[in-house]
């Protein structure tokens, strides 16, 4: 799997931010701030690209099978939550753009996975029946 500069970011607090912000999107204002070519990327060599449940979607039971791990930011606590591998391709399915299709490609070569168990996560999510075809099109392509 290839090392990309971006991190993909979903605050749980996006909502209420956005209560406090009428008019504007938490996922937009961090992709704004700290997104690609910001001055955030140029100072650190990497950037942020904010999610939100319309773009990032996640099978219901996800956080059960996500890492997550306190750090100190500044004195403020805050919990990083990382997706599992098998969640983060739910995700990915709903787009399948190119680069998305890659990385399900990368995941497939880098190590078995139980495609069955994906793409019941996936119908979990509610997708239409051209997105579960499209998905299941993928894993037939995919060597075993």
């Amino acid at each position: 799997m290839k090392i990309t500069p971006e991190i993909d970011i979903y605050p749980e607090n996006n909502r209420d931010w956005e209560a406090r912000n009428p008019g504007s999107e938490a996922s937009e204002e961090i992709s704004v701030l700290s997104g690609e070519m910001s001055q955030f990327h140029a100072r650190f060599g990497f950037y942020l690209d904010g999610l939100d449940e319309n773009r990032a979607r996640m099978p219901p039971d996800w956080l059960d099978h996500a890492a997550t791990m306190e750090i100190d930011v500044y004195g403020r606590t805050a919990a990083v939550v990382c997706p599992g591998i098998e969640d983060v391709m739910v995700a990915k399915l709903h787009r399948l753009a190119e680069k998305d299709v890659a990385f399900i490609k990368a995941c497939a070569e880098a190590r078995p996975m139980d495609r069955a168990r994906i793409l019941d996560r996936f119908r979990a999510t509610g997708p239409d029946q051209l997105l579960i075809d499209r998905a299941v099109s993928l894993f037939a392509s995919l060597d075993p």
